[in-house]
C-alpha cells in the first residue's frame, strides 16, 4: 500500500506535500532548525505548528534520504560532535544577526533506556545531549525544544 492510498497524501511521483518553504507576507513565521531529525517527525509538528524549518540534520544517512524526499531539500548528513552553530546558521541561510527563533531535538535516547540495566553508563550516545547544550550555547535561540527523557539516568550517566 502507497502512503497516497493510506491516506498520507504523500506521492513519490510529486514534490513533497508538507512544505517548510517560505511562507507568505500574510503569515508571521517562526525559524527553526531540528538537530537529530530522522526521518522528519519532529519536523512535520513543527511545520504544521506554523515553524519554517531552515535547516535539519541527522547523522543517519538514510533518515536524511527520507526526510529530504518527503520534506524538503533543507536537510543533511551531519555529526552533532562536529557541526557548528556558525555552520549550521550558514546551512540555513541565515544572516549572523538573524535570530533564530528555536532549535529542536532528539538526541539518540537508547543509552538513556532503563531497558539495559546498567549499560546506559558507557554509552556513548549518551554525551549527545551535551553536543545540543553546546549547539544552543553557540546558536543562541529564543527558544528551544528537547525531547524529553527521565533526568535522573540523564545526570548518572554523565558522571
Amino acid at each position: 500500500m502507497s502512503m497516497t492510498d493510506a491516506g498520507y497524501g504523500v506521492d513519490s511521483g510529486t514534490a513533497p506535500v508538507f512544505s517548510t518553504g517560505e511562507p507568505s507576507d500574510a503569515e508571521r513565521t517562526l525559524s527553526c532548525i531540528d538537530a537529530f531529525c530522522g526521518p522528519g517527525g519532529l519536523s512535520l509538528g513543527l511545520a504544521d505548528a506554523g515553524f519554517h524549518i531552515r535547516a535539519a540534520f541527522d547523522l543517519d544517512k538514510n533518515s536524511v534520504e527520507t526526510y529530504r524526499r518527503n520534506i524538503g531539500d533543507h536537510s543533511f548528513a551531519a555529526d552533532a560532535r562536529r557541526v557548528t552553530g556558525e555552520a549550521l546558521r550558514s546551512l540555513a541561510g541565515m544572516g549572523a544577526d538573524e535570530e533564530l527563533d528555536l532549535l529542536a531535538g532528539g538526541p539518540p535516547c537508547q543509552g538513556f533506556s532503563k531497558q539495559k540495566r546498567g549499560a546506559h553508563l558507557g554509552d556513548p550516545r549518551n554525551k549527545l545531549v551535551l553536543e545540543f547544550l553546546r549547539l544552543i550555547r553557540e546558536l543562541r535561540p529564543r527558544a528551544f525544544g528537547l525531547e524529553p527523557f527521565c533526568s535522573r539516568t540523564f545526570r548518572s550517566s554523565l558522571r
